[in-house]
């Protein structure tokens, strides 16, 4: 779509390489299948971002360093111009520091939604935005149904999704990304009890892959769902990831979708699967 720009390249930031976490930065091109490459580093050893992008900028925002003290949170926000390779480049700070937090974009604004720190484990109903246009710090956008980590999101043109969290919810919450405000229930994930799934969209549909359930990192799914972004309603069965697996990465042309990496205790995964987003 236009709003994620033209060029068709995904770009991942970060995340859990056995036995450690990285700053490394890989990229592919979404209409060409073919392994990732070196983009560059992030600024610090970071996983469990919430990620969102712009026709010429991708973000990390929050996550955590696993081998620091205490999976110490941070809210630092990390950008990349993607259409060069290179490092990330500090754009600013979120309103409060957390990890497994969502990110959602239109064409102007990027929105960070949910995540935990120590002081709220059972997670926060934090949102924020910022002008991916410009730098600076995350100012406050509203507020989730309810407390909301280990989550995922995706975006159409005009609104924000996040679905899921860390122990009993199917719910797929949503948000104008141009107006600020609160969140409301659009609907329910075809899975009971998920948690870190990924979620990915073009235009009109948002799709929701993977995860596990009923609780923890043990019984992790392959399941694929979606729904029409423009209307309010359930998710319905889409089809079925290549290895079942939690805390995935995803990216998406308007054409395609990628999932890549994942977890399933105690393998790490480096695949990467693709659908065809309207079929």
């Amino acid at each position: 779509t236009e709003f994620r720009g033209g060029r068709g390249r995904g770009v991942f930031m970060g995340g859990y390489e056995a036995p450690a976490v990285t700053s490394e930065i890989q990229t592919i091109e979404i209409a060409t299948k073919g392994n990732g490459t070196r983009f560059g580093d992030l600024s610090n050893l970071i996983s469990s971002t919430g990620c969102c992008g712009s026709s010429t900028r991708g973000f990390a925002a929050g996550g955590t360093d696993y081998d620091a003290p205490s999976y110490s949170r941070t809210n630092h926000i990390d950008y990349v111009v993607m259409s060069s390779l290179g490092g990330g480049n500090d754009f600013g700070d979120l309103t409060v520091a957390r990890r497994y937090l969502g990110g959602a974009n239109d064409s102007t604004r990027g929105v960070f939604a949910g995540g935990d720190n120590p002081s709220n484990p059972g997670g926060l109903n934090t949102i924020d935005y910022i002008t991916m246009a410009s730098t600076g710090d995350a100012s406050d956008f509203g507020s989730l149904m309810q407390p909301t980590n280990d989550l995922g999101s995706c975006s159409s043109p005009t609104r924000g999704f996040v679905f899921a969290d860390g122990a009993t919810s199917v719910l797929i919450q949503f948000f104008t990304i141009q107006t600020k405000g609160d969140s409301t229930k659009f609907g329910e994930l075809t899975s009971n009890n998920v948690r870190y799934p990924a979620g990915l969209s073009n235009n009109t549909r948002g799709v929701r892959a993977g995860g596990s359930t009923p609780s923890g990192l043990s019984v992790v799914e392959d399941v694929i769902d979606y729904w029409t972004m423009a209307s309010e309603g359930n998710a319905t069965d889409f089809g079925n990831l290549t290895v079942a697996r939690n805390l995935l990465a995803s990216c998406s042309s308007k054409v395609r979708g990628v999932f890549a990496g994942g977890y399933d205790s105690p393998v790490t995964f480096n695949t990467m699967d693709f659908i065809t987003i309207a079929s």
